[in-house]
């Protein structure tokens, strides 16, 4: 997680996702000192170089017989260049006082694997606590953005079917207008048609009664 402080081994170290370093192999006796001391250097798959050089770190910061062990083997470096002999000759300086025995270096071994278990396990919580303050918040952001658009959504296909409602509606008010303006045409010509037949019939008694009219007058003169 890029740019994430997490306090390893005491201190804080920022975490890069581009910085890589890789996992050693087992380590087996007839390694050397320095591949002992060095064995994260002896990679064959890629893993994180700032947390890899903390961890060490939290392994180095406590003395043990172990580190004792490692540290003699490096200052004999430049005079014994053959490991094997190195680490051997480093181990009988450590244990010359009787004071460290290779059953004491093994279990200085486990001392630093519960070490190493603590850091995880503090590096989880730490993890643990990251998420819940900046990944909750966004998280957070994320649900109510999502909630209003499923609301919106919600509201979209309400007034979709109100539109379609509304159209359909246009469409069978236009269908019934269409038919009560047929109606009214109807109606309005027969009802021109009757005003025709009577003044039709109103001229023609008009008519009638202007004949009969000329031959009362003649008739009566």
């Amino acid at each position: 997680m890029k740019g994430l402080l997490s306090k390893v081994g005491g201190f804080f170290v920022e975490l890069d996702e581009t910085s890589t370093a890789q996992i050693p192999a087992a380590v087996s006796p007839a390694q050397t000192s320095s591949t002992v001391a060095q064995s994260v250097s002896s990679p064959t798959n890629m893993i994180n170089q700032d947390m890899l050089s903390a961890l060490q770190k939290v392994i180095s910061n406590r003395k043990t017989p172990y580190t004792a062990l490692v540290e003699s083997s490096e200052r004999l470096r430049n005079i014994i260049p053959d490991d094997v002999t190195r680490l051997k000759a480093a181990f009988a300086t450590i244990s010359a006082d009787g004071a460290r025995s290779l059953a004491d270096v093994t279990k200085a071994l486990d001392v630093h694997v519960q070490d190493l278990s603590g850091e995880q396990i503090k590096f989880k919580q730490m993890s643990d606590q990251a998420i819940a303050n900046n990944v909750g918040s966004i998280r957070s952001q994320a649900k109510n953005l999502t909630d209003s658009c499923l609301s919106r959504a919600t509201q979209i296909s309400n007034l979709e079917a109100q539109i379609h409602a509304m159209t359909q509606q246009n469409i069978d008010d236009q269908a019934k207008s269409a038919d009560l303006t047929n109606q009214a045409n109807v109606a309005e010509s027969e009802i021109n048609a009757k005003v025709k037949q009577f003044g039709d019939a109103v001229e023609f008694i008009k008519n009638d009664l202007v004949n009969k009219k000329s031959q009362l007058a003649s008739a009566l003169a």
